[in-house]
């Protein structure tokens, strides 16, 4: 048994930075609860001793759709159908744009990077 268990004994550092609806970042006092999107950076040491960041890309989605916080569905922030998923970096551009800038031409495409996966 000479396996090699470091990857276990070395846990990764996970950091997390939430959006608002209108795009702002939310600070740990701020109720995340009501956040739109938010992006965890993975932390990991490797073995040259260097550092290694990863990011991870999540958007609410309601009904198998991207979350609208302006649309018809904006007081469903909470409800037990909402969920996070993770999206690419492309997706996760666009429907920030779409938080900041309420334009809704950006909406779309991100609904449509998330669609083509």
């Amino acid at each position: 048994m000479t396996d090699d268990i470091t990857e276990f004994l070395n846990p990764d550092s996970i950091s997390y930075i939430y959006y608002s609806e209108d795009a702002k970042i939310l600070t740990k006092d701020e109720d995340v609860g009501k956040a739109c999107a938010y992006i965890a950076i993975r932390e990991k040491e490797s073995e040259e001793e260097d550092t290694v960041k990863k990011e991870f890309y999540y958007v609410k989605v309601l009904r198998g759709h991207l979350f609208d916080p302006q649309g018809m569905d904006s007081n469903k922030i909470n409800s037990i159908h909402v969920k996070f998923d993770k999206v690419s970096g492309k997706t996760f551009d666009h429907y920030i744009k779409y938080l900041a800038g309420k334009k809704s031409n950006e909406f779309t495409w991100a609904e449509r990077e998330y669609t083509n996966g």
